[in-house]
């Protein structure tokens, strides 16, 4: 149960080792600028965006979002060596739906002299409703009435089941999905490089890292 839970704890670090890359070629007005760091928003969170709203290194970001899943799902199964690869499967479909179900805008846009501050909302995504001591102890106690599977269920039966079981939970949580409260975030809208304007990995780090509320995760660990 516990190599979950402790991804889970520190997978913001592993957010913040990815990249947000992207970029479009001239400075645009407010509007196009605020459109830009949505669009890169939706390719990082939903693998999608409107083809009508041309943006510059969206493979980049695509990648980017394959990058986080992945790593997320690393993160997720650890240095464990008993993750079935269906398992492995589940997890990558519950950090994409996870993913996909982000919420965030844009507040206000204000222009400086090289490029545009712009402030984005995001709603942080809660993988549990409930803090991660009642989902261990609901969890435990679910396998702990099945008395037929106990009989003769070895531990690797058990820790497999526990897997199988949190991955459920967080399914369900996030297909109902809970936000904690709206944290805004301010990132910087300029010249990267000659002709060429965009948000740095640094701003695209913060937003990733706001994303998800892991809040019952790091209560969990803080033991």
């Amino acid at each position: 149960m516990r190599t979950g839970f402790k991804a889970a704890a520190f997978i913001l670090a592993v957010f913040a080792a990815a990249c947000f890359s992207g970029c479009s070629s001239l400075k645009p007005p407010a509007e196009d600028a605020g459109k830009y760091v949505l669009t890169a928003l939706d390719i990082i969170c939903k693998g999608e965006y409107d083809r009508s709203k041309s943006i510059d290194g969206a493979n980049d970001l695509l990648k980017s979002r394959e990058t986080l899943i992945n790593n997320a799902v690393s993160a997720f199964t650890g240095d464990s060596a008993d993750v079935s690869a269906g398992q492995v499967a589940k997890i990558h479909d519950m950090w994409a739906t996870a993913f996909s179900k982000c919420r965030y805008s844009l507040g206000e846009i204000t222009e400086t002299e090289e490029g545009y501050e712009i402030e984005v909302v995001i709603e942080p995504l809660k993988l549990l409703k409930k803090s991660a001591d009642e989902v261990v102890g609901e969890l435990k106690a679910e396998v702990l009435k099945d008395k037929e599977f106990l009989k003769n269920a070895s531990e690797d039966d058990i820790a497999a089941r526990g897997v199988d079981m949190l991955i459920e939970r967080i399914d369900r949580d996030v297909e109902d999905p809970a936000y904690a409260d709206p944290v805004r975030i301010t990132v910087f809208y300029c010249e990267l490089s000659p002709a060429t304007y965009g948000i740095s990995n640094g701003d695209g780090t913060k937003l990733c890292d706001a994303l998800f509320d892991m809040s019952a995760f790091k209560e969990y660990y803080a033991k």
